[in-house]
């Protein structure tokens, strides 16, 4: 609008600047009046030309903000489609939500009619229960009005009790979630730890590969030392000490062996000679050992103990030896099993049994047959 009215003034200010009807009849009068009128009209253009200047400067105004309309018109435009997009989205969005609830509230509705529905029977067989006992002796009232009281009573009480396992499901269901989570925690802190406990060195560990090297550094191709101070050759068994010596503790050093050891010789039972291998009678010595344990012995000479697979191999594999065993209840019941034959394997072996001759004695066949089943040897590991 701005740029067309400048227009239009511009125009008028022209079209004013000729004088059509009064031009004529001074032309006719003479040429000097012409010339004034000229020169009179030429000043009236040059007086009128700074004001030309501004219209057209308004002008370029004018149109420089019809520009700027437009341009604002068009992200009014653009801003007005986005919006109206968006709210498409949201009205799509709540009509999914508003279609949604009127379907649930159409199932509540339904579900209510149901109810209503079993509520006007259960109305009616209540009232046609009524009727029939108010035709009946007027005990039967009082009886009908007790059930009544009763159904009610328990109905309430059902209602009750339904509401409170309904509280109780869901505070059940929330502790059930947070003991599976620390269940989980529990899991993955045991887990790391046992990963960390696995990667760690024990003293048991450090004991064990001690022994295991002691056992290689021992050669077991040399030949037996004499004892300091006399001639006589170490026995290997208790079946090389002499028949006049006492039953007790006696330095024995197998075929092979470097360093001798110790163990206890029986010499009263049968002529004497046993090496005993294992005595156990008042339970003061614990028993549940792991490998090593039983691999090199434990205990007491002089009490209860268990000399060691590998002197047992080592001694049944020097000689052919026999195996007797003598078992004692609380009652003081003795029993004996005897086995001419015996012999274990090496460590490699599983220190199994190897050799197991003909059976003697008053222990029964469980013996024989518990020592058949269990060849290889078993021990406790916690």
């Amino acid at each position: 609008m701005d740029s067309l009215c400048a227009l239009y003034i511009f125009t008028a200010l022209l079209l004013s600047s000729f004088p059509y009807g009064k031009g004529a009849d001074v032309r006719g009068k003479g040429n000097h009046n012409e010339t004034g009128n000229m020169i009179e009209l030429l000043q009236r253009i040059s007086e009128e030309m700074p004001t030309l200047s501004g219209l057209r400067n308004s002008i370029g105004v004018a149109l420089e903000n019809l520009h700027t309309l437009d341009f604002r018109l068009t992200q009014v435009e653009m801003q007005g489609k986005d919006q109206q997009t968006a709210a498409r989205a949201e009205w799509q969005s709540q009509n999914r939500v508003l279609e949604t609830l009127n379907w649930e509230i159409s199932k509540i509705s339904t579900l209510t009619e149901v109810l209503r529905q079993d509520l006007h029977t259960l109305n009616q067989a209540v009232l046609e229960v009524k009727f029939h006992l108010n035709h009946e002796e007027p005990a039967n009232k009082s009886l009908a009005l007790g059930v009544e009281r009763v159904s009610s009573n328990k109905l309430r009480l059902m209602s009750a009790t339904l509401i409170s396992l309904k509280g109780s499901l869901a505070t059940m269901e929330s502790a059930m979630t947070g003991i599976v989570q620390n269940v989980t925690y529990i899991t993955n802190i045991s887990r790391a730890l046992d990963g960390r406990l696995r990667q760690t060195v024990t003293r048991s560990d450090l004991h064990n590969k001690l022994l295991d090297l002691k056992d290689h550094m021992q050669p077991h191709h040399c030949p037996s030392p004499l004892p300091s101070g006399t001639n006589e050759r170490v026995p290997r068994s208790c079946s090389e000490v002499a028949a006049e010596m006492p039953s007790g503790i006696y330095l024995l050093q197998p075929k092979g062996l470097l360093k001798p050891w110790f163990a206890y010789c029986d010499m009263k039972t049968q002529d004497g000679g046993w090496t005993v291998m294992h005595h156990r009678y008042e339970g003061q010595q614990e028993f549940y050992r792991d490998w090593h344990d039983y691999k090199h012995g434990f205990g007491n000479l002089g009490g209860e103990f268990w000399l060691g697979l590998e002197k047992i191999h080592l001694l049944t594999s020097q000689e052919v030896c026999e195996l007797r065993i003598e078992l004692e209840d609380f009652d003081g019941v003795k029993v004996v099993a005897s086995y001419e034959a015996f012999a274990v394997g090496s460590e490699v072996e599983g220190y199994s049994l190897k050799l197991l001759g003909k059976y003697d004695g008053d222990a029964g066949l469980t013996l024989f047959m518990l020592l058949e089943r269990y060849i290889e040897f078993s021990y406790w590991s916690p």
